[in-house]
């Protein structure tokens, strides 16, 4: 489970590549990196607990629209997601994605902050397995 941040894909926006053996594992290092371009992973403190789903057709739909919510919870909440639990299952045509996750609310005194996420784009989104495992291309609107 890692990912990458990649400069030379984007000059106005963040990208980042994500790998993992598991499709929950990359979700994982998704959201990591997600956040991380919004605030220092370690100034963030595990205070906060947030329990929510996500439902789609495909495994890269759930992908972007799980990576969107923590944009949503960062907007709507003023919450930093850090730590993650996650089960995906498929279940009716559909994927399915439980999230237990913890973290805090925006601190300007105790966070680093670093760019203010606007969004997850679909330009250059691909999700994809191999038999070395799962890897995402991702690029954030800041």
């Amino acid at each position: 489970m890692s990912y990458t941040f990649l400069d030379e894909l984007t000059y106005a926006d963040i990208a980042f590549e994500a790998q993992a053996d598991t499709l929950e594992e990359l979700f994982i290092s998704a959201a990591l990196a997600t956040t991380e371009s919004m605030v220092a992973l370690d100034s963030v403190e595990k205070k906060v607990e947030k329990n929510f789903s996500v439902t789609e057709s495909t495994e890269e739909a759930l992908l972007f629209s799980f990576l969107e919510e923590l944009v949503i919870f960062k907007d709507s909440e003023q919450l930093f997601l850090t730590a993650f639990k996650i089960r995906i299952e498929q279940k009716d045509g559909k994927y399915h994605c439980k999230v237990s996750a913890k973290g805090d609310t925006i601190n300007t005194e105790t966070q680093e902050l670093h760019n203010d996420v606007k969004a997850v784009t679909m330009h250059h989104f691909t999700l994809e397995h191999s038999a070395e495992g799962w890897k995402a291309t991702v690029i954030l609107d800041v």
